[in-house]
């Protein structure tokens, strides 16, 4: 360990009348209390795993700092976690917010601060437990519903990473939900239990109305049933990465090609919004995703006024296609519809072009 981190500094012998920035990496302070650290602008704590502040003394000091606009607390230990009877902090000027720390600090935090006019949050978790998940979706999504219901005409991006697995933005007002979720899966821990809908549910629910989604995902295993019927319930999805599933891809293109289902007595489809499909290293039917292809067309001439979007982008990189079906493809969507042979070339896909599954 450093020998600055090991021990704690007396800034400024307790005299900075006019200090409006502070950053400190590796450093900890003496007195957490000190008089100096009021009527900051910007703080940055970084690194600071022994002798760093209490929750309560991290409170007091963004108390002192009515006009804060940028926090960062990086990787600090706080010695006491326990908020829970301390009264709300209001930063109603803090506009950049930055924490990557254990997931029960990130939670004590976000349930005692109230950040309405926060145009950017960057929330990066450090080695989550399944049942500390939830509780982490929770404590973000009455964070996030405070910036709701004032009701502000900004977007606030809320970055999480679990592992360095999980990346979600949510927008306060109008734009879209992006979900990047690379290698979300049940996980390798014992009881795990938590799927990509306990993640998407909560932060739609924050959001109260009806947003349109970006989803990028691409999972370790076989996609849970129940993932792939939860996905298909939202009708607001515009884009879908479906990067190297291995299994689970069918299932979800067979269910996406444009069969009606009635709903409440009306014709409707699944994802009517949908615009980018990308299945790169998916395994995937030539004939389903041809299928998939001629009914959105024929979707969309139905439902010219309110209904089935154009499929603008179509990836089939890797995939199982052959050259007969892209050339069918292609010749109905043009451009629209991106592949290579590398499949054909090694032999794989290129002698199923119309086979059924």
């Amino acid at each position: 360990m450093p020998q600055e981190q090991a021990m704690s500094v007396d800034l400024f012998a307790g005299s900075a009348p006019n200090l409006l920035h502070l950053s400190l990496e590796s450093i900890a302070l003496r007195d957490w209390d000190s008089q100096i650290l009021c009527g900051l602008r910007s703080i940055s704590l970084t690194r600071i795993l022994t002798n760093g502040p209490s929750a309560i003394q991290m409170m007091t000091v963004l108390q002192a700092c009515p006009s804060l606009r940028s926090l960062t607390l990086e990787s600090v230990s706080f010695s006491n976690l326990d908020l829970t009877q301390h009264p709300t902090v209001s930063l109603n000027k803090l506009q950049d917010l930055y924490l990557q720390m254990a997931p029960k600090a990130i939670i004590s935090l976000l349930e005692t601060i109230r950040a309405p006019n926060c145009t950017y949050n960057n929330f990066e978790v450090d080695t989550p437990g399944s049942l500390e998940i939830p509780q982490l979706l929770t404590a973000i999504k009455v964070f996030v519903s405070s910036t709701f219901q004032i009701g502000l005409a900004i977007c606030n991006d809320i970055d999480l990473s679990i592992s360095s697995r999980v990346r979600i933005h949510v927008p306060t007002t109008d734009g879209l939900l992006s979900l990047i979720l690379p290698t979300l899966a049940r996980g390798s821990e014992v009881g795990m239990q938590w799927t990509m809908t306990h993640v998407l549910q909560p932060l739609l629910s924050a959001a109260g109305k009806i947003i349109p989604i970006n989803l990028s995902w691409a999972p370790r295993g076989r996609v849970p049933i129940t993932d792939i019927e939860y996905l298909l319930r939202q009708p607001t999805i515009v884009s879908l990465e479906m990067k190297g599933w291995d299994a689970g891809a069918k299932d979800l293109i067979k269910a996406l090609c444009m069969t009606p289902i009635n709903i409440h007595g009306n014709r409707s489809w699944y994802w009517p919004a949908l615009r980018y499909l990308d299945l790169t290293g998916c395994d995937c039917s030539p004939r389903t995703l041809l299928q998939l292809v001629t009914d959105r067309m024929e979707a969309e001439a139905e439902t010219k006024e309110n209904g089935v979007e154009r499929l603008q982008r179509l990836s089939v990189r890797k995939s199982g296609m052959d050259q007969q079906t892209y050339e069918i493809i292609q010749g109905l969507i043009g451009d629209a519809v991106v592949w290579d042979d590398v499949g054909t070339e090694e032999g794989d896909g290129s002698d199923d072009s119309m086979e059924d599954d």
